[in-house]
Formats: structure tokens, sequence, C-alpha cells
């Protein structure tokens, strides 16, 4: 018997290509409270109307009140509006179903966020990248 907040969703789209593609089968379980269970790099779903977003987080700001998540689509150009977090609606993925497989990798969203070009982590990388490298070339 499976948990009542587990459940699976299709997928369809290329916004989160070629993590995920159409034909996809996301397994997703509901976040409590204010989502302090998401994590850097987590695919969350998101209620639109009568159907779901899939994306993946690639900042959060958390205060004594809520959490503020900005997703981003892995094929798209620009992240999402940043979304206060209340727990309505909002569902993580824990396991990708593609024909017959189960294709989840734990951590791996991580790197894929922090690498994102619209990640303030990837910014503050490259600017250290960017002086460290300069100070060797102009000396």
């Amino acid at each position: 018997m499976r948990p009542v907040n587990i459940r699976s969703i299709p997928f369809c789209g290329y916004s989160m290509y070629p993590a995920l593609r159409p034909g996809d089968t996301l397994i997703v379980k509901k976040v409590n409270g204010k989502g302090g269970d998401i994590k850097l790099g987590d695919i969350v779903c998101f209620s639109q109307e009568e159907s779901y977003t899939a994306h993946r987080v690639i900042n959060i700001i958390e205060n004594e009140k809520d959490l503020t998540v900005t997703t981003k689509g892995d094929n798209m150009t620009s992240p999402d509006t940043p979304r206060i977090l209340n727990g309505d609606g909002i569902l993580k993925v824990v396991m990708i179903k593609r024909g017959g497989s189960d294709l989840i990798k734990p951590g791996f969203g991580r790197i894929h966020a922090c690498l994102s070009s619209s990640n303030l982590t990837f910014g503050i990388v490259k600017g250290w990248i960017g002086r460290g490298l300069k100070r060797f070339i102009i000396r």
C-alpha cells in the first residue's frame, strides 16, 4: 500500500529536457508546511490552473516567516518568478519513471542548479574565478 501523500503525475513538454521528457511519470510527494524539505536542485511541481508545472529549484531564501524559492526549467533561458512557499499545492519529485526504469539520481540536481547560469551561486563562483585569473594574468 502506498502512502497517501505520494502519487504519480504524467509529464509532458520540454521545459525540463533532457532531465524530464514527454511520457515520463513523476512520482511526487506533498510538501509539508513552508517547504522545509525542499533543497537546492530539487524538482518541484506547482499547481497552475488545472495542471502542474515541474521545474528545478535554483535559489532558496529563508527567513523567520517563510521560504521563497526560485525555479527554472533546465531547458529555459530565464527563471520563473520567485514563489513564497506555504505548502499548498506544492509537490516534490521523489522519483522519475521512464520506460519502466526508475531514473532519479539524488544529489545531481544540486550540481545542475549550482551550474545554472541564472543561479546566484554560479555568478559568485564565476566572479571568484575571473578575479583569480586576472591576478595571475596581470602579474
